[in-house]
């Protein structure tokens, strides 16, 4: 059974920490690397479905689901920042990234 509703799931963070790669990897979106960094523009949407444990009285992994996952790829340009509100509406989940080895991202981070 698929559930109809999907699961959004914002990954989100400064600019340029990767988090178009691991949108890619996450949802098995194959493009190859490009040399030259392109930054996303608003926002790059990928949709895809998984399978998944329920749990359940058997234990966990007897009861298994359908989910269709929608992976908000959004962009770290703050030029973007005014439509972060309506992004984030009916979010389900959120995957903050950053660069440790980049000086005051943790701060970059307070501001999502």
């Amino acid at each position: 059974m698929t559930d109809t509703n999907p699961l959004k799931i914002l990954v989100i963070g400064p600019q340029r920490v990767g988090k178009t790669v691991i949108c890619d990897f996450l949802s098995d979106h194959s493009e190859t690397p490009k040399e030259n960094y392109k930054p996303t523009q608003g926002v790059r949407i990928h949709q895809f479905e998984r399978e998944v444990s329920t749990g359940g009285r058997q234990g966990w992994g007897a009861n298994r689901a359908q989910v269709n996952v929608e992976l908000w790829d959004v962009s770290g340009d703050e030029s973007f920042k005014s439509g972060w509100p309506a992004i984030m509406k009916d979010t389900k989940g959120i995957v903050l990234v950053m660069n440790p080895d980049v000086k005051g991202q943790e701060k970059d981070l307070e501001s999502w």
